[in-house]
Order: structure tokens, then sequence, then C-alpha cells
């Protein structure tokens, strides 16, 4: 209970980075993590945003000793919960896999690292144009050629916020969720509807090819 505590308090603190009022569930960490539980291989994931750690936890269980999981949490509090989970919670089954927990923004991670997968939380349909934007091209930076990435957004949500802008006329806003509406044409491989969350989310999984970073 600490842990939801702990997240409606960031919640009411700041909405915008935070982006829902609940943490999300398991059902939407397995969606979530489905690539990863495939992959028998030695492999590395980096998990951005992952707030009390719901879906690191379902993380976690897809690895296997010799495995690497890096977790980059903005949000001291949510830094230090993660923290706590590590060493008590989640301690035996981190057995042989390499943990790094950083509290910074994706920006400040040593960008000559490349992972396999990426598994994210961020809220981009709550952020400016400009950040998506730059999100978007580290997403696919730090991401090894083949590798695969993973996020999730509320059912309908950047549709709403679309409608939303054209009525008050904030072209930002439209413009935004047109780039997300082109990145998810251009690069999904494929989604899963999650009604059991709430909000109701979809998992949205994709791919890149080593010339399209740029």
């Amino acid at each position: 209970m600490r842990n939801v505590f702990t997240f409606l308090k960031e919640f009411g603190q700041n909405r915008e980075a935070v982006g829902s009022m609940i943490p999300s569930t398991p059902k939407l960490g397995k969606a979530l993590c489905k690539f990863v539980s495939r992959d028998g291989r030695k492999k590395s994931v980096l998990e951005v945003g992952p707030g009390t750690g719901t879906i690191t936890e379902q993380l976690i269980a897809c690895l296997r000793p010799g495995d690497r999981l890096v977790l980059v949490e903005i949000n001291d509090q949510f830094c230090k919960l993660l923290r706590e989970s590590a060493d008590r919670k989640w301690k035996d089954s981190l057995e042989g896999i390499d943990l790094e927990i950083h509290c910074c923004t994706m920006e400040e991670l040593d960008d000559t690292e490349k992972f396999d997968y990426l598994v994210s939380s961020l809220p981009l349909n709550n952020f400016s144009y400009e950040l998506v934007k730059e999100i978007l091209k580290a997403y696919q930076h730090l991401l090894k050629p083949g590798g695969k990435l993973s996020y999730f957004e509320y059912l309908y949500a950047r549709k709403v916020r679309e409608f939303v802008g054209k009525m008050k006329k904030d072209q930002e806003r439209v413009m935004t969720c047109h780039m997300l509406e082109d990145f998810i044409h251009d690069f999904q491989l494929e989604f899963d509807e999650v009604i059991m969350n709430f909000p109701p989310a979809v998992a949205r999984h994709f791919s890149f090819q080593p010339n399209q970073e740029n």
C-alpha cells in the first residue's frame, strides 16, 4: 500500500510527469514485457519511467542470470521506492541480474550504451511537441539495431487530446498528436489492448531499421 500512497502523492504534485491517477496494473505490465519474455538469450533492457515498479516487477520475472536491467526514473521518491524494492522485495529474483537504478532523465544516460529492449511509461500525450520529438529520437538512439520499444497510452486519450486541441485552437497539441500518429504508423509492429487496466490502455510495440534513427 505504501507504493500506492507514494504514487498518489506524487501524482497530486506533478500530474503532467506522472500521467495517471493510479499505478499501472500487472496485466498492462505483462503486455509491455511480452517481447522480453519471449527472448531466451542474454539481453539488456532499459525501463524509462518505472514509477513505483509495477512494470519493473513484470520485467524482472522475464529476466535470467546474466541479463542487464537499467531503470531511469526522474522522481526522487519513486527512485527511493525502487531501491528499497530491489534490496528487499525483488532481492531473490534479481540474483545474477545486473541492475542499475538512475535517478535522472533519459537524456542524461550514457548515450554510448545500446539496449535490446526499451520499455517506457512516459506519458507522451502530456508533453510538449519538442519534448516528444526529442524523446522519440532518444528511443531510437538507445536501441540496438533490431531492438524493440514498448510503451503504452490510454485508449482514446490521444484522440480526445487532439479534439480538445482543435476546439481550443492549440496548434502545438494537435501537432504532437499527429507526430505520435505518424510514429505509430511508421514503426509499430503490433499492439495489445488492456481493457482490465484503469484507465483502459493499449501497449504498443515498435522496431526500427538502423537507417531510421535520424
